[in-house]
């Protein structure tokens, strides 16, 4: 995909991606350092915060929501790697990385926020870049709370709790594509 290729349905998949690693990292207790949405097609999400053994779940939740905005319903094995095979492998290697390159738990709890994902990639479609309280305002969170997942996202959405605030040791910044 370039910048002569790059149609309005690429653009809004990839604001589904990186609205995808955005939610996610907001949730397990990150702070949003800027999600961004380029011209052809393309995007970053970087953020601090989320516990080293949570990444993972962060870089899969890009590329599963994505691969379910494309297909319109629970998106195959087969769509999803198409996803990881087209963004470049960045996300993918970040999976490896971490020891858990399929990570699949987390994709019941991105079913569950689909539709806060879907807002967030609204807003990153319009703007082109968001920061953590553009998404925090995007997920209707007021200004200055701080939103975090009790338990992990993966295996847990029947009881997904969000409150706040809470202290989090800061973590190095963790780029994801």
């Amino acid at each position: 995909m370039n910048y002569f290729t790059c149609t309005p349905a690429d653009r809004a998949a990839a604001a589904m991606h990186e609205a995808g690693h955005a939610v996610a990292a907001v949730l397990l207790g990150g702070t949003i350092t800027e999600v961004t949405l380029d011209p052809v097609g393309g995007g970053l999400t970087q953020f601090t915060g989320v516990r080293p053994g949570a990444v993972h779940e962060v870089s899969y939740a890009g590329p599963y929501a994505e691969a379910r905005h494309r297909a319109g319903h629970l998106p195959t094995l087969g769509q999803i790697r198409a996803v990881f095979r087209d963004c470049a492998g960045h996300d993918h290697a970040a999976l490896i990385a971490s020891g858990n390159p399929w990570p699949r738990g987390i994709e019941s709890a991105v079913e569950y926020l689909l539709p806060h994902i879907a807002r967030v990639a609204l807003a990153l479609n319009t703007t082109g870049r968001l920061d953590h309280a553009g998404v925090t305002a995007a997920l209707g969170f007021p200004a200055g709370d701080r939103p975090v997942l009790v338990a992990s996202l993966c295996g847990s959405v029947g009881t997904i709790e969000c409150h706040m605030p809470r202290r989090i040791s800061p973590l190095p910044p963790v780029r994801m594509r």
